[in-house]
C-alpha cells in the first residue's frame, strides 16, 4: 500500500516555527529565523503600530507587546497559504489582555522569506477599530 504524505513547503515550516517561538518568547529561535535586516510593518494607529527595521527594533517591539499586555499576548495560527511568488500568507487569531480589556481578533500576516530567513512581515488587523482602541495610549486624557 502506497500512502503519499503531503509535501510541506519549507517556508511554511519556517513560519510555523516562528509562530511557535513567538508564543513561548523564544528569542534565540526567533533570532535564527529572522534576517538581520528584517522589516516589520504593523498597521493601525496605536502604541504598537509602525514600521520596525532590523532585529533590534523587532525585539524591542516584541518586548513592548509583552510589557503592555503583562505577557498575555499570543497568536493562534489558523491558516497558512504558501505561494512561491508571493511569500507566505497566514490568518492568525490574536489574543491578549490589557488593563482589564481583552483583545480577540483575527490578523492577516504576510511573510517574505529569502534564503531561509524571514525578511519582511506585514501585519493587518481584522478589526482595526478594536485593535486601535485596545492598543491606544491609555495615559492620554480627553
Amino acid at each position: 500500500m502506497n500512502h503519499l504524505l503531503p509535501v510541506v513547503d519549507p517556508d511554511e515550516q519556517l513560519v510555523r516555527r516562528a509562530y511557535a517561538a513567538f508564543n513561548v518568547r523564544d528569542t534565540a529561535a526567533l533570532d535564527e529565523l529572522l534576517a538581520d535586516d528584517i522589516e516589520l510593518m504593523v498597521g493601525g494607529v496605536h502604541a504598537v503600530a509602525g514600521i520596525f527595521h532590523g532585529k533590534r527594533e523587532v525585539f524591542e517591539w516584541l518586548a513592548k507587546l509583552a510589557a503592555l499586555t503583562h505577557d498575555t499576548f499570543w497568536v493562534e495560527l489558523r491558516h497558512v497559504q504558501a505561494e512561491r511568488s508571493r511569500g507566505i500568507t497566514t490568518l492568525a487569531g490574536v489574543h491578549a489582555e490589557r488593563d482589564g480589556t481583552r483583545l480577540e481578533d483575527a490578523n492577516k500576516h504576510w511573510f517574505e522569506i529569502v534564503d531561509g530567513r524571514i525578511t519582511r512581515i506585514v501585519v493587518a488587523g481584522g478589526n482595526d477599530r478594536a485593535q486601535n482602541e485596545f492598543w491606544s495610549d491609555r495615559t492620554e486624557t480627553a
